[in-house]
């Protein structure tokens, strides 16, 4: 089960890292969407690398705990800055541009504060890693 994991981790990072090249080679046209969409594929291949790295070593059981934890919580504030980033990116294609540049910094600032209210629950609260017949 943890061998499919790797496989299907290294395929998603080389599908990201084959959108962004061809996304970052090509001429865009400067706009909030298009600032998003950048921060989502930079955002994803930074996740997916955390990912590999915590396949590998729940696979291999040579990970200590605390390397684990950390790389755990790291794990968990990348699926929250994706979430994050996501949502924003969704709301900006789905707005008009001026209803969106009249409202950007009321939006920012009550996202900003739901973003970083969560990242301290992420950071504070405790992980329980509960094995089960060599499998997490």
């Amino acid at each position: 089960m943890g061998n499919i994991n790797i496989i299907f981790s290294v395929c998603s990072f080389f599908y990201s890292i084959l959108i962004g090249v061809v996304y970052f080679s090509k001429k865009r046209i400067n706009n909030i969407e298009n600032k998003i969409y950048s921060l989502l594929i930079v955002c994803n291949s930074i996740g997916l690398l955390f990912e590999l790295v915590s396949a590998i070593l729940s696979i291999s059981g040579t990970g200590n705990s605390i390397f684990q934890d950390i790389l755990l919580r790291l794990i968990n504030i990348y699926f929250l800055t994706w979430l994050s980033i996501f949502t924003f990116y969704v709301f900006a294609i789905s707005t008009d541009n001026n209803k969106l540049n009249n409202n950007f910094s009321k939006i920012n600032k009550i996202c900003g504060f739901i973003y970083i209210l969560l990242l301290l629950f992420v950071v504070i609260l405790p992980l329980n890693i509960k094995y089960n017949n060599g499998y997490i």
